[in-house]
């Protein structure tokens, strides 16, 4: 039989352990050097994230200061506004009691009211806005007010008094004409005139409901 290695099979005896040993050196570098891969994978992956996450955290940081200097510049104007009742739902029972007030300052005839149903429309952000905020609709109100006049004074100290109340108000129309065009003086009590007036009631509403005001 042809011997396939040039060593004595005695020889092959006396190193074969050596020849076991260097093969599961082999093996074991081979092991080594795939879980090493493996571990590098895995923390180039973990790096990966970390970094998209420091990124995203450093967004939401930025975001948060660019809003805390937007609520500082306007903080005012928005407490302004507060105050007024503008970015308040329509309280209706506050105006009613308001119109009151002003006919009892004013000493006025009797004032029909008439709220219409009230009515939104979404307000656009600007398109180079980066950041725009949360939603903001525009409600508006139609009110009709009908009352009888002593004179026409009477109409300009009530739409001026309404107009500084709270709240935000656009006059549309006023028309007034003659009850009794027989009269020829206006020194004793009478309805002389009778005013119809349209305005619009106008609020905005943030979305803040259930949630903390600034």
């Amino acid at each position: 039989m042809r011997q396939l290695t040039p060593f004595a099979n005695k020889d092959l005896l006396l190193i074969k352990w050596k020849i076991v040993f260097f093969i599961l050196c082999v093996l074991i570098s081979v092991a080594m050097f795939w879980a090493t891969e493996t571990l590098y994978s895995k923390a180039n992956r973990s790096l990966i994230i970390a970094q998209g996450e420091l990124y995203s955290a450093r967004s939401a940081v930025e975001m948060i200061e660019e809003e805390e200097a937007t609520i500082v510049e306007y903080i005012d104007r928005y407490q302004e506004l507060s105050n007024q009742r503008i970015i308040q739902p329509e309280d209706r029972l506050v105006f009613l009691e308001a119109v009151a007030d002003l006919r009892a300052q004013y000493d006025l005839f009797p004032i029909e009211l008439n709220i219409g149903e009230q009515l939104g429309v979404p307000l656009q952000y600007d398109p180079s806005e980066s950041e725009p905020g949360g939603p903001i609709d525009l409600k508006a109100s139609t009110v009709s007010i009908n009352y009888s006049l002593l004179h026409e004074e009477d109409l300009s100290r009530f739409l001026g008094g309404l107009l500084n109340t709270e709240g935000l108000y656009q006059t549309r129309e006023c028309q007034i004409q003659t009850v009794n065009q027989n009269t020829q003086s206006y020194l004793y009590l009478a309805q002389h005139f009778l005013a119809r007036c349209e305005l619009l009631w106008y609020t905005f509403d943030l979305g803040l409901e259930g949630e903390e005001s600034i």
